[in-house]
């Protein structure tokens, strides 16, 4: 009798309506940690050097992202363009980790859409920095300060970030779609 009524339970499957919700929930979930992850990457990685300046007397000063935005004027009078690609680069890091962590809360697909175009314009700026920094830098003459890898780590996290967000509306629709009480592969 016993070994009837555990073979029964054993052999009954777990109910569908819950188990084709679940993979599109989990699959939303990671890719809104992994769109977080990356933009806070990329907010941080305007921490690292940017440029630097080699002075004789005072050895060598780096200049970071943040650095940049505070006073371009000791890498170049001209680089007014790549501050203000910084400053885009800075609020659209901070909005998509905002609105990351809104998509973990609500699971909207709206959300999901905004953040792939957010992320979009986050890369854009991010190469527009990187190439406009490293050319005003070309054009500077005698002793001229010299690109770092802040603008290409900075760019790389930025497209991580895009790819991240690229994927987030085919996570929300990821995942068996089955009606409460109906067998996947079976006709109504």
């Amino acid at each position: 009798m016993i070994y009837v009524t555990i073979s029964a339970m054993l052999d009954v499957p777990p109910p569908e309506a819950d188990h084709a919700v679940r993979p599109a929930a989990g699959d939303s979930r990671a890719n809104a940690l992994a769109t977080l992850g990356f933009a806070a990457l990329t907010l941080g990685s305007l921490a690292i050097p940017w440029a630097d300046y080699q002075d004789g007397s005072a050895g060598s000063l780096s200049w970071s992202g943040f650095d940049i935005m505070g006073d371009p004027k000791p890498v170049s009078d001209s680089i007014g363009s790549v501050v203000t690609c910084l400053h885009v680069l800075q609020w659209l890091s901070i909005g998509l980790i905002v609105l990351s962590a809104l998509r973990l809360i609500v699971p909207a697909s709206r959300l999901a859409w905004l953040s792939l175009l957010a992320a979009t314009v986050l890369a854009v700026c991010a190469a527009l920095a990187a190439f406009q920094l490293h050319s005003k830098l070309q054009g500077i003459d005698a002793v001229a300060p010299s690109m770092r890898a802040g603008p290409v780590v900075t760019a790389l996290a930025a497209v991580l970030c895009l790819i991240a967000a690229g994927r987030g509306p085919a996570a929300r629709r990821a995942g068996p779609r089955t009606q409460p009480g109906k067998q996947p592969g079976t006709r109504p």
